[in-house]
């Protein structure tokens, strides 16, 4: 068997053991790429199980779906299911956001439909309220200067507008003694008599 001289072998390029992808720059369609891979996964495992749950639940009778109307009727409710939207219509979402002037209208829809699905799902258990309330917050002002500016309509500037003033209201006043802030925080401090 003959042997090759050493300037005729090929050269070993030394492979990285760890590739840490935090450390790599992304260009934002690969972003866009995990985000999405990351929504359809979120709505396989919980979206799919929870729709399932709601029909179960709809018609065992009509308190039920009289209760499932009442509960997914709420302001809350319905801020949780336009968020989920963003992920299950992607792309018409991103197409109604270039239309409404909004920068990087792809990014712009997964940012508010995490705004508006992990914000309305902290706010509707009590955690982190003001955070996600001045989140929401944001998040309505932008959709109330785009989308209430180009389309109008009862929602986006009634509904808008009235869900913009709760969260700045909970913004000033947080959670409430029934919320999950107070319960970690613990109970309040007795007020102390005036003696004057």
């Amino acid at each position: 068997m003959p042997t090759m001289a050493a300037l005729d072998r090929p050269a070993v390029k030394a492979r990285p053991v760890y590739l840490n992808l935090f450390a790599i720059r992304q260009p934002l369609p690969a972003i866009v790429s995990i985000l999405h891979r990351i929504s359809g996964a979120l709505l396989f495992l919980i979206g799919i199980p929870f729709l399932l749950w709601v029909v179960q639940r709809s018609l065992g009778s009509p308190d039920a779906w009289a209760q499932v109307r009442a509960t997914l009727s709420a302001p809350l409710a319905k801020l949780v299911l336009i968020g989920i939207g963003k992920f299950a219509d992607h792309m018409q979402e991103a197409i109604d956001f270039e239309h409404y002037g909004v920068p990087l209208p792809d990014l712009a829809v997964w940012v508010s439909g995490v705004i508006e699905v992990g914000g309305g799902a902290l706010l509707v258990v009590g955690l982190a309220t003001r955070l996600a309330a001045a989140l929401v917050a944001g998040n309505l002002v932008v959709a109330i200067a785009t989308a209430g500016v180009m389309e109008g309509g009862t929602f986006h500037l009634g509904v808008g507008p009235a869900l913009l003033a709760a969260m700045l209201f909970l913004v000033w006043a947080g959670g409430g003694r029934w919320s999950l802030d107070a319960r970690l925080t613990g109970p309040a401090p007795p007020p102390q008599p005036n003696i004057t």
